[in-house]
């Protein structure tokens, strides 16, 4: 008798909206909300995640944004990102983070998250935003959607760019 079982490859994810609301420029950062991300399968993963919002038409609020990602570890939030607006498409600012309609294919996303997770194993993220002091008056009432993206496969999986 031979008998094979394949692992499953789950993951789970627990967050509210996340939202800054009422942001005020020049103070600190407002808290836009918390994602756990927790592999929820038998096997060993690793996941990876990224935003993704249309851009379009939003460069010249954008470039006023900062954006800070954060990963509890040992009871502490640390800070994996920071990262400044700018004007510009394709370049390492924030708007290299998101993924958006008008972005030449041949630019690569960045990723926010990139771990390896056990079965079972939970990490937790925050995500907060703060508006430059120098932000015009004309921005006011501005917002900007966008939607987390997780991506998920086996630690070992040849076929998955680094």
């Amino acid at each position: 008798l031979s008998l094979a079982v394949s692992g499953s490859l789950n993951i789970e994810v627990s967050a509210d909206s996340l939202s800054a609301l009422d942001v005020i420029p020049g103070e600190d950062y407002s808290d836009a909300g918390m994602f756990c991300v927790k592999n929820a399968g038998t096997v060993d993963l690793k996941y990876r995640g990224r935003f993704e919002s249309d851009l379009s038409g939003q460069y010249d609020f954008i470039q006023y944004m900062v954006m800070k990602v954060e990963q509890l570890s040992g009871g502490l939030w640390e800070t994996l990102l920071e990262v400044s607006g700018s004007g510009e498409a394709g370049d390492e600012s924030l708007a290299a983070y998101f993924k958006f309609s008008d972005q030449a294919p041949e630019v690569i996303n960045r990723y926010i998250v990139q771990e390896d997770l056990s079965p079972g194993e939970v990490n937790c993220f925050r995500m907060s935003v703060r508006l430059e002091p120098d932000t015009p008056d004309a921005f006011q009432n501005r917002s900007l959607e966008f939607y987390l993206h997780l991506y998920a496969t086996q630690p070992e999986n040849p076929g998955w760019d680094e």
